[in-house]
């Protein structure tokens, strides 16, 4: 008895299908702007509570602290952005 093997040919559905998959789970630019956004309001805060302990530890560099300051903040706002686009793409399942 010979024994036959079939091989998988994907049709065009098949292929829209996955593609109908992989655009619900790719990120959008409305997803990453609310995540930029509240990240934003949310150092935004920070600063307004701690300005005069920011401008404290800032003093000490001189003619850059300006650039200290910006930089660092600009690092905090970039670091809690990803903390919270990366727990909100978790939460919703599409993480790992």
């Amino acid at each position: 008895m010979k024994e036959v093997i079939c091989m998988h040919k994907p049709t065009s559905l098949d292929r829209r299908e996955r593609a109908s998959e992989n655009q619900q789970y790719a990120p959008s630019a409305v997803r990453h702007s609310i995540c930029a956004l509240a990240s934003l309001g949310g150092v935004t805060m920070l600063i307004l509570v701690f300005i005069t302990l920011l401008f404290r530890l800032t003093q000490q560099f001189g003619m850059f602290s300006t650039t200290v300051l910006v930089f660092g903040l600009t690092t905090l706002w970039v670091l809690v952005w990803i903390s919270l686009e990366s727990l909100w793409e978790w939460r919703a399942g599409r993480l790992f």
